[in-house]
């Protein structure tokens, strides 16, 4: 059983060697740039294949089990293992760092074309949004009646530029309203001087106009002009960076199926994903 381990655990790492970039991330989620450079920071108490068990289990969505089977180890083991290394990045790694956004201020303001807004002074750097991930529970308190489904919630603030989350709020529980979630901690946030967050009509409210730009929304009277179907066409371009860093955090099939553990365990995964996928985004970046 041991030598069975050990060909296995010997196998996998030597992927890490052997398996061109395009593959690995198809397996694991994550390049092997990004891989290894996760490997440096964490203590050198964990070893690689833990860090390998954590992303096969995030990417696939399969059961802890299913996991330990496919790895040939006990469930018990890889379980421990798993967790603890997700404690470990979570304590490691940095998400929340909204005053990154002011790097290269200036190369990076998008203008604001909010009607009466004044032109020469008000401006976005991000995209804020929220998005829910199913939880296996019977509390209503979870229910969302927008989702159908009972779920966390997760509130995310992203570059315009290149599209890294600066702010990361959650879990919130699936029947909050976005507004209510935003009036938690987003809200808070201390913006410089004329500076807006693209957001969507969810976030509409006069109370927030001066820190959100947002669609206009039509009346039961009136139909929407050209000019502001226009302007709402241009508030979904530049608000689709943070549903396209939605979309890369849900290819790990963990986040997308019914989670069964503690929240406290799905807070530090939605962390944990989000970070790799700022350095994934930070990377491609790079690479243009």
């Amino acid at each position: 059983m041991v030598k069975s381990k050990n060909n296995i655990s010997n196998n996998k790492l030597l992927e890490i060697q052997t398996m061109d970039n395009v593959d690995f991330k198809r397996y694991y989620g994550v390049s092997k740039p990004v891989f290894l450079s996760l490997c440096e920071k964490l203590p050198k108490e964990i070893k690689q294949i833990w860090i390998l068990w954590l992303f096969s289990f995030a990417k696939d969505g399969l059961s802890l089990f299913k996991t330990a089977k496919n790895f040939g180890y006990t469930e018990k083991t890889l379980s421990e293992k798993i967790w603890f290394v997700l404690n470990c990045c979570y304590r490691t790694l940095k998400i929340n760092d909204f005053e990154s956004r002011k790097i290269n201020l200036e190369e990076r303001k998008v203008q604001d074309l909010t009607k009466d807004s004044d032109r020469n002074v008000n401006f976005a750097l991000t995209a804020l949004d929220t998005t829910v991930f199913p939880l296996k529970t019977a509390d209503d308190q979870f229910y969302s009646i927008k989702h159908s489904k009972r779920c966390l919630k997760y509130e995310a603030i992203v570059t315009l530029d290149k599209g890294t989350c600066c702010f990361l709020s959650g879990p919130h529980t699936g029947s909050e309203h976005d507004l209510a979630v935003y009036r938690k901690k987003a809200a808070h946030l201390e913006l410089l001087p004329g500076e807006k967050i693209f957001a969507d009509k969810g976030y509409c409210c006069a109370e927030f106009s001066n820190k959100l730009i947002t669609p206009i929304k039509k009346s039961h009277q009136t139909m929407l002009t050209n000019e502001e179907h226009c302007f709402n066409n241009w508030v979904s371009s530049n608000r689709i960076i943070v549903e396209n860093f939605f979309k890369d955090l849900k290819i790990f099939e963990i986040l997308k199926k019914d989670w069964r553990s503690s929240i406290d365990k799905h807070m530090k995964m939605v962390f944990f994903l989000s970070w790799v996928v700022n350095e994934e985004n930070k990377r491609i970046n790079n690479e243009l």
